[in-house]
């Protein structure tokens, strides 16, 4: 059984497929995108509880995007610009690197808010 669904948008593939390991080793259903195009499109024709996306050129447009199809689901950003804290639509930040149990913590209790709503 999956503890929810998850959107993982990196543009470094090697950095895509570690967290997407991390993810899955915690039971959640994971799926891929290297580029905003790619992101919306599994956006569209998926259902996700989490969009956890990488500082990418596209990311205003990809997390209201991901708002307007799911106004429920819960967006979570990786970064690592230590002074960023805060981006309108996003519930939270996350700066690199991050340490896999606080990334599995955080995003579990995101995506039980999001189901108990």
């Amino acid at each position: 059984m999956s503890n929810g669904s998850i959107l993982c948008v990196d543009d470094e593939p090697a950095v895509l497929r570690t967290t997407e390991l991390v993810l899955r080793s915690a039971a959640f259903s994971v799926s891929t995108a290297v580029t905003a195009a790619d992101a919306f499109r599994l956006l569209i024709s998926q259902h996700f509880d989490l969009l956890l996306l990488d500082c990418i050129p596209e990311l205003g447009w990809v997390v209201r995007e991901a708002k307007r199809v799911n106004p429920d689901m819960r967006v979570a950003i990786c970064t690592g610009d230590t002074e960023l804290v805060e981006l309108p639509l996003v519930d939270i930040v996350f700066h690199k690197p991050i340490s896999p149990p606080v990334l599995l913590r955080k995003i579990a209790e995101l995506i039980s808010l999001s189901k108990a709503a």
